[in-house]
This record gives C-alpha cells, sequence and structure tokens, in this order.
C-alpha cells in the first residue's frame, strides 16, 4: 500500500536510516519547524551592537554592558571585549540597596571603561531606559565621561552605545 516507504521488508537498521532520512527531509523543507537564527531579534541586535564596538574600539576593551537577554553580553563576547563590572544585568541593580549602587559606580568612576552599552531590556521593569535616566548619579557619570555615540534598534530591541571622551589634557599654565 506504501510503496517504496514500506518498510516491512527492510532489515531493522535500513529502517532506522531511512526514518532519519525522512524526518530530516521534513524539518529541512518546513522552516518554521526550527528556530533560525535571522527569526530572532536578539542575535541580530547583537550583530549591530557587536558592528558598534568593533568598529570603535580595539578588541581586548573594557565595557560597561547593562542588558537583560537583548544580545549585549554576545556581542561583547563575540568582539572580544571584557566586562568593566562584575555587573552584567539591570537585575542586580534594580534590588540593590544604596551600598551596592555606590560600590557599582565605584568601579567605573575610579577607571572609566572605553564605552558603556545599554539595551532598553531592563528586567524586571518593562522595556525602556528608565533604569538608567532615572538614577541621577549614573546620568553624571554617563555626562561626565561619555558621548552617545550610536543608538539602535531591532524590532522591540532598543540600544544606546556611549564611547568614552578622549581625556581633556591640562591647559599649561603661563
Amino acid at each position: 500500500m506504501l510503496g517504496s516507504l514500506d518498510t516491512r521488508c527492510l532489515p531493522t537498521w535500513r529502517v532506522f536510516v531511512c526514518l532519519i532520512v525522512i524526518a530530516s527531509a521534513l524539518g529541512w523543507l518546513r522552516p518554521d519547524s526550527f528556530p533560525r537564527f535571522e527569526n530572532d531579534a536578539a542575535p541580530r541586535a547583537s550583530l549591530a551592537m557587536q558592528s558598534a564596538l568593533e568598529s570603535r574600539l580595539p578588541r581586548g576593551a573594557r565595557v560597561q554592558m547593562l542588558d537583560s537577554d537583548s544580545g549585549a553580553f554576545l556581542a561583547m563576547a563575540r568582539a572580544g571585549m571584557r566586562q568593566a563590572t562584575p555587573h552584567i544585568q539591570w537585575f542586580s541593580l534594580l534590588f540593590a540597596k544604596d551600598s551596592g549602587r555606590r560600590e557599582f559606580l565605584a568601579a567605573p568612576e575610579a577607571n572609566p571603561p572605553a564605552a558603556i552599552l545599554l539595551t532598553n531590556d531592563q528586567w524586571p521593569k518593562g522595556q525602556g531606559f528608565e533604569a538608567a535616566d532615572n538614577w541621577p548619579r549614573f546620568v553624571a557619570l554617563l555626562t561626565s565621561h561619555y558621548d552617545l555615540n550610536l543608538a539602535g534598534h531591532e524590532d522591540h530591541i532598543l540600544w544606546r552605545f556611549y564611547l568614552r571622551r578622549a581625556p581633556e589634557s591640562n591647559p599649561q599654565i603661563r
């Protein structure tokens, strides 16, 4: 009845080979059956952020990245950059006491990273940049040492790339 798909007369090992080939062919021909890289916003956003990092900073540069799951950490790792502090997500900073937030800010104030990369993924808050924009000391750090160099978006993922300004030279006294 099944014609060429009748496997009753085949040895068991050949039946398994046939089933694997059929399943592979069906999976290959049906693109929505498996998640694909191009259908996911985070990897696409990550590629754009990686490009921003690589085009503006040398490999091995220190970067402060704050993201939850929108590709910034992946971008930093693929670009060969180093995280400036142990904080990679907003979560620990949103629920930290003032002492924890002060400790976080002490590191980039003492040794500013080459760049700061933020995404609008500030879990457990909703998407946006309120965690950064409504934190006066963080805003002061950004405005005193950094320029917003690039911003981007991929579907629902927005990101901001702040590049450290060149240190101002001290004017010579005459």
